[in-house]
């Protein structure tokens, strides 16, 4: 569902961590431990996610990023 308050959809994204974070005490302070996703999200997901926490906290939002490759077919293509 499409809502109309969206700022900007890497910037909804990169922020996620805080409403996780700052809601949950368990998770308090904490850092992820790792973000797992797709080489295709270097500038996206990672870098804003680094950039909102940076210049909210100071700091990280994960200690570790973990990419992966694609599962491509014979001629190069990725495998939907």
């Amino acid at each position: 569902m499409k809502v109309p308050d969206t700022l900007d959809v890497w910037f909804d994204s990169g922020s996620t961590h805080s409403s996780v974070v700052d809601v949950r005490p368990e998770f308090a302070g904490h850092a992820a431990d790792m973000y797992l996703e797709g080489s295709d999200q270097h500038r996206g997901w990672f870098m804003s996610s680094l950039m909102i926490s940076t210049a909210m906290k100071g700091k990280a939002p994960y200690r570790q990023v973990l990419t992966h490759g694609f599962t491509v077919d014979g001629q190069g293509s990725q495998d939907v």
